[in-house]
């Protein structure tokens, strides 16, 4: 078949097709992938979402005909999902194609209400939920609220906007409407730091002035013109290159 779906919470991608390689994104519960190649116990997919390419052991996707369309994300940092007769833990923004579906002979069911529709963009909803995650651990290729790295907490705050962004910080970057300064700057607006020109880093800002971002952990800093600063050293950490409006 030339789809998948991923039946699991978080699932590691990894740079190469073996267990010990760098893991360089992950799938959620309810990602759909293009299998590009099978070989060895391993597939090499195409995440829909954002058209990111690894590897994946083939035994943590279901094999499917055609993608389908989500409805739904799940809204606890942590919740189960029944499929078929086992329960299956899945984090917040994992992705439903609804509260009772069949895919592949396999029955799903929600057997809890924490979950929603795709939101419209609003202050309230963005904090709500932003601080959450506060103090989870920066984890490279993270994207659930045990572990998580820069540019994979925007894109799975966007995603519960049903706002699709690329996986990293300088392709996110290269999208959505620049804000002329910090000054302008609105809360949910994507700011974006490096050095010589080159994105490294990215956050969300909230209103006067605070960004929230993963650095060692999910935190709230100090932002301007210059950059980030540290609240706990009253050091800058991170030099500002752009702002981007995506709402």
């Amino acid at each position: 078949m030339k789809y998948a779906y991923c039946f699991l919470g978080v699932v590691p991608v990894r740079k190469q097709p073996i267990s010990s390689s760098e893991q360089i994104t992950q799938l959620i519960f309810g990602d759909f992938v293009e299998i590009l190649s099978l070989k060895d116990g391993w597939a090499e997919v195409r995440n829909i979402n954002d058209n990111y390419v690894g590897y994946v052991d083939s035994r943590n996707i279901l094999p499917v005909e055609r993608k389908r369309k989500n409805k739904y994300f799940s809204t606890n940092m942590f919740s189960y999902i029944q499929m078929d007769k086992e329960l299956i833990p899945i984090p917040f923004g994992a992705k439903l194609l609804g509260t009772n579906y069949t895919l592949d002979n396999h029955h799903f069911s929600l057997p809890h209400k924490h979950f929603s529709p795709f939101l419209p963009f609003s202050k309230e909803n963005l904090r709500e939920f932003v601080l959450p995650f506060l103090n989870t651990p920066y984890l490279w290729g993270g994207k659930n609220p045990m572990g998580i790295d820069c540019s994979g907490f925007t894109q799975l705050i966007y995603s519960c906007f049903s706002k699709d962004l690329p996986r990293d910080a300088y392709q996110q970057a290269e999208l959505g409407e620049t804000v002329p300064s910090i000054f302008a700057a609105k809360e949910g607006d994507l700011c974006f730091f490096g050095e010589k020109e080159k994105i490294t880093h990215v956050g969300i800002f909230l209103e006067k002035q605070y960004i929230i971002h993963a650095s060692g952990k999910v935190r709230i800093d100090l932002v301007d013109n210059n950059g980030i600063t540290d609240h706990s050293t009253g050091k800058y950490t991170h030099s500002l290159l752009k702002i981007k409006r995506f709402f």
